[in-house]
């Protein structure tokens, strides 16, 4: 899950960028 997680919020930059990334593979 940590894998998807981290690819997902990698594609985005924008996420990457805003924090976004840390809250979704918190969840």
């Amino acid at each position: 899950t940590k894998t998807g997680t981290f690819e997902f919020a990698c594609l985005i930059p924008g996420h990457r960028e805003a924090g976004m990334m840390g809250k979704v593979v918190v969840k």
